[in-house]
């Protein structure tokens, strides 16, 4: 498929975007807490170098919505339809929670035995309600701000299958009129609406990506440097503002304007999209890894970059794994 004939970005493209969103994700998570674990720069009185990098790179959630949108907006408009609503649901969901279940089924039983994490520590109470939520990957959608996952990062789940459950009225509206589904998402992040609240704002991420892949909108390079001083605009915005991830959402539409206006190598697009393929699982594992099971022997130098590079090569065997696991498992069924 070629980003310029059916859509701005490619399925490398995605990957790669992916890639850099994984990247982001594990800086957000090892750094955005100065927990006295890592060494830091203090910049201004409490503002330091390392956790404002941590904190920034709470935008690879707004990118993975983004792309999510996108990818899916991408492909149906490659097939001409989205087909039969019930069996985009089933292929979808079936996809989604067997990745999920198998992750789940392998790092909750280990942390349970050998580290000692315990499902009353986790859940504190209702313990069988919290338990089939999660396991359902729908715990945020009812407990949001309240008791968390056994794995905090598992909120996300319930965000994405709130998407996915929006994705096919969304398509059919936004092929009629872009303007409803805008507003749609605007009284979703604004209206004090029960169990919504794990989506607020990320809908909005979800709704432009569709946007950009049914008008297929590619970035004029010959903005670059404007879009690169807007980025940085933005970025600095954004600890200051009340609705940072409506600020996600512009900063990640100006990282796809310089990722596609920028010369990029081919190793490069290569590993960030090797990365990409790899994005859901690590997003799965990896607080088990550097959180729960490893923090001392992660964060043993002190040192950022060598924390940073000591959790990628950690994490990247362990989902290689996984994914030949998944051959003989959920590919097979």
């Amino acid at each position: 498929m070629s980003s310029s004939d059916t859509c701005m970005l490619s399925l490398k493209d995605t990957k790669a975007l992916k890639g850099l969103a994984l990247l982001l994700l594990l800086t957000h998570h090892l750094f955005y807490v100065q927990n006295g674990l890592y060494n830091d720069i203090q910049l201004y009185k409490s503002i330091y170098l390392v956790q404002e990098i941590g904190m920034f790179s709470k935008l690879c959630v707004v990118m993975f919505v983004f792309l999510s949108g996108y990818g899916l907006m991408a492909q149906a408009d490659i097939k001409g339809n989205l087909g039969s609503v019930k069996e985009w649901y089933i292929r979808r969901y079936k996809k989604l929670m067997f990745n999920y279940w198998m992750i789940w089924l392998v790092f909750v039983p280990i942390s349970y035995f050998c580290f000692g994490m315990t499902f009353e520590k986790a859940y504190h109470q209702d313990i069988v309600f919290q338990f089939v939520l999660d396991f359902l990957g729908v715990h945020d959608i009812i407990y949001s701000g309240k008791n968390m996952c056994f794995n905090p990062t598992w909120w996300f789940m319930s965000c994405i299958i709130l998407l996915y459950l929006l994705f096919p009225l969304m398509y059919k509206m936004i092929k009629r009129d872009t303007f409803s589904v805008l507003m749609l998402t605007l009284i979703i992040s604004f209206l004090p609406i029960p169990y919504i609240d794990v989506i607020k704002f990320n809908v909005v991420a979800f709704a432009v990506g569709m946007w950009m892949a049914k008008n297929k909108v590619a970035p004029p390079s010959q903005m670059r440097w404007l879009v690169v001083a807007l980025l940085l605009l933005y970025a600095a915005e954004r600890n200051f503002n009340s609705y940072p991830l409506m600020i996600d959402c512009f900063l990640t539409l100006l990282i796809v304007q310089v990722y596609q206006s920028g010369r990029k190598p081919d190793w490069i697009i290569k590993f960030m999209s090797f990365l990409g393929k790899h994005s859901m699982n690590i997003f799965l594992f990896h607080t088990f890894i550097f959180y729960f099971w490893f923090q001392d022997f992660i964060y043993a130098s002190r040192n950022p970059i060598i924390i940073f590079l000591t959790l990628l090569v950690v994490c990247i065997p362990i989902s290689i794994v996984l994914e030949w696991g998944k051959k003989y498992t959920i590919y097979k069924l």
